[in-house]
């Protein structure tokens, strides 16, 4: 492995700024092998060897600083040993393969250590020896290598152990995106859950800083200015955690595309496309919202009615971001809050607010009075923008029933200027005293049966309310199913956000299909063009496909809360869940509110693990399902060769040692069934021989004289 210092740095001439600027994509594919392993040798005593357990990681910490000439990686992990012993252990971290690579700094406990570097040809024994001694091949992850190794580390009881290494790789980023990985293998093999597990990703480019997404993560996303961003991951308690993937877009300052293709050989191709707002305003991108939600539950709103004012508020929590802060209040004769203050719209919390909205309350009267004052008490941050979202026939019948004592009460409690908007529920709701409402903080009042096309007008409502860049996207799919491209209608572009869209395409190899947006930029119409070229060639954005299937189940989903039991769509929706292991819900009386969470998740995450069921797992662009006790990969090629490996065996190593890229699939467990090119492998535990008498089953002992022989 190389070492270079990569100090040149590459100058970016912004291009001429046109309103829709559409870039070809050369990527920059950079892999950070995260976290390493701590491996620990069992002591021991007159009896023999005692069996330990393996350190716990309780810190696992990783910067990554993205700039023009380098990308730096910084990973802090803390181990601590557990065990009523003291042990001797070794610590292994993977560097990136095939790169040059600088190691700045090789620390623990705050040290500086002796450590040597292993490329692959080296590392690969070691590695085969960890697995042996363990039993265990996720360390095999790493064979591709090379590694850091430091060695002769002791641990003693109860001891804590740090470790800090930090190392650049040079990179040279020609056009608009940057693809980051971030591998936790050393978590993951620790077992136990990691307490604080954090990952920052910096962005200090000279030029703009447009889109991430993570299809393994939910992120955090901080704009900084144009060229300045702060990607962050922040979790607890997190027990196996994934590899953080992370694609970003840069370049450009108008109204851009930029576009994924990922193809297929089988059938019909996959896209992503990500429409990006201009960057003209970024200092006055919107500001941080403080969000009261209250929805009437009273007798005198019916089911229909309900069921619309839960969608608005749906339509409004997927419009927050996380630094925006919200609770939900329901209205009847005493309030209920969800959070009891305003809480940050993390996943988690918008969630717990899905279901929130699902739970049966009785339909009494409603304290109207209370319950704004309620919400008013709610927004008490002035630094904040405050709104409030009332949906409610205006008909109070406990406490305080008049108008005008309403109108007088929220002038006298609104100290931070809160603006309510309102949502006027039922057939025969109170206009004016829901007029006085919101005239008096300067809101507006939208009615519920004003537009028989109630989704469209109440989306441009609450357009108006968070005051989107861009609308009216609409999405040409020349050659294209347009059932197939999700979602559908493309949403609004609030501030520095983008529309993500999927679609599916079905020309052949060599030809073109052609992607068209049209939309209005603060008032002007725009218009252009992109065109894809088929291809059949291998992609890396295997994330692609899943997640279109997400998207297009969630519309699905909606379709059969709508239509009921439809028996062609429930077909299709079992179809999609077993070709792609996903969770399904039933929509009956008492499942509710699992089937609204779940929906939540198909129509925002982009994380398809999220919606994936536990006996399921993906490994790269590679689908595998927990059966009888292994892993098998779906989807395998018959009338193919089959070929039965015993784990841990010598021929199980020379085969991946030949194929490298089988190792992530073989780390998932001992006994695995993939696809190597022509050929079907199992890996077993134990070899099944054949004789006269019948087949036997190699024992315990002839297999550890079979690892003995392989050392």
């Amino acid at each position: 492995m190389s070492v270079t210092t990569g100090n040149d740095e590459i100058r970016f001439i912004r291009p001429a700024v046109y309103f829709l600027c559409v870039l070809l994509l050369l990527i920059y594919q950079g892999v950070c092998w995260g976290g390493g392993i701590l491996h620990v040798r069992p002591p021991v005593i007159e009896e023999g060897a005692v069996a330990v357990a393996r350190p716990i990681c309780q810190v696992s910490k990783t910067l990554v600083t993205v700039s023009e000439s380098y990308v730096e990686f910084k990973t802090h992990q803390v181990f601590i040993n557990d065990n009523d012993y003291p042990l001797d252990a070794m610590f292994v971290f993977p560097l990136p393969g095939g790169k040059s690579t600088t190691v700045t700094e090789a620390l623990v406990d705050g040290n500086k250590e002796g450590f040597h570097i292993v490329e692959s040809e080296e590392l690969f024994p070691l590695l085969k020896k960890i697995a042996i001694e363990t039993e265990d091949p996720a360390s095999i992850a790493i064979a591709n290598g090379p590694a850091i190794v430091i060695d002769r580390i002791r641990l003693h009881i109860r001891e804590s152990k740090s470790f800090h290494i930090s190392y650049r790789v040079p990179t040279k980023i020609r056009d608009s995106a940057l693809d980051i990985t971030v591998n936790m293998v050393g978590e993951r093999y620790a077992l136990a859950p990691i307490g604080e597990f954090d990952i920052l990703v910096r962005f200090k480019m000279s030029r703009p800083v447009r889109t991430s997404i993570s299809p393994t993560h939910r992120i955090t996303v901080e704009k900084e200015s144009a060229q300045r961003q702060l990607v962050s991951v922040k979790e607890k308690e997190i027990r196996q955690p994934s590899d953080l993937r992370l694609l970003t877009s840069l370049g450009g300052s108008g109204l851009d595309i930029k576009l994924f293709s990922y193809p297929s050989r089988k059938s019909k191709g996959y896209f992503l496309a990500m429409i990006e707002p201009p960057l003209s305003n970024i200092d006055n991108r919107r500001r941080p919202l403080d969000v009261a939600m209250l929805l009437d539950y009273s007798g005198s709103i019916g089911p229909e009615q309900l069921a619309l004012g839960k969608k608005v508020i749906l339509l409004f929590l997927e419009k927050l971001r996380p630094v925006d802060r919200f609770e939900i209040i329901k209205l009847t004769s005493k309030q209920r809050r969800l959070f009891g203050s305003a809480v940050k719209a993390e996943p988690q919390r918008i969630s717990s607010g899905v279901g929130f909205l699902e739970e049966s309350d009785n339909g009494d009267g409603t304290d109207l009075y209370n319950g704004i004052i309620c919400g008013l008490e709610t927004l008490s941050s002035k630094k904040r923008i405050s709104l409030m979202i009332l949906v409610s026939d205006g008909k109070s019948t406990i406490g305080k029933t008049g108008g005008e004592a309403l109108v007088e009460m929220i002038k006298r409690y609104n100290k931070n200027r809160t603006r309510i908007f309102v949502l006027a529920l039922g057939n025969s709701p109170d206009l004016t005293t829901l007029s006085q409402i919101a005239k008096t903080t300067g809101g507006s009042v939208f009615r519920s049966n004003e537009s028989k096309d109630f989704g469209e007008a109440i989306t441009k409502w609450i357009s108006s309310i968070i005051a989107p860049r861009v609308v009216d996207l609409v999405v040409d799919l020349k050659d294209l199913d347009p059932e197939l491209v999700v979602p559908d209608p493309i949403p609004e572009i609030l501030g520095q956000d983008s529309a993500i869209i999927t679609g599916r395409y079905g020309k052949v190899s060599g030809s073109e299909v052609s992607l068209s947006v049209k939309g209005k930029i603060d008032g002007h119409n725009v218009s252009d063009m992109r065109k894809i070229e088929v291809s059949t060639q291998g992609s890396s954005y295997y994330f692609i496909p899943p997640l279109w299937a997400m998207r297009r189940m969630a519309n699905l989903l909606d379709l059969e809360k709508t239509r009921g039991q439809d028996h062609s769509l429930v077909a299709n929706i079992q179809e999609l869940a077993e070709a792609y292991g996903f969770e399904i819900c039933d929509h009956s009386p008492g499942h509710e509110q699992a089937f609204s969470q779940l929906l939540w998740k198909y129509k925002t995450s982009c994380i398809p693990e999220e919606v994936t069921r536990p006996d399921f797992k993906r490994i790269g662009n590679r689908l595998f399902r927990q059966m009888n006790g292994y892993w098998s990969q779906t989807g395998l090629k018959s009338g193919g060769s089959e070929r039965e490996l015993v784990f841990l065996s010598q021929e199980y190593f020379d085969l991946i040692k030949l194929n490298p890229e089988l190792a992530p699939i073989v780390a998932i467990g001992p006994e695995v069934k993939f696809q190597n090119k022509d050929q079907i492998v199992k890996t077993i535990r134990y070899a099944v021989k054949e004789d006269h008498e019948g087949p036997e089953i190699e024992t315990r002992e002839r297999l550890d004289d079979r690892r003995t022989h392989d050392k």
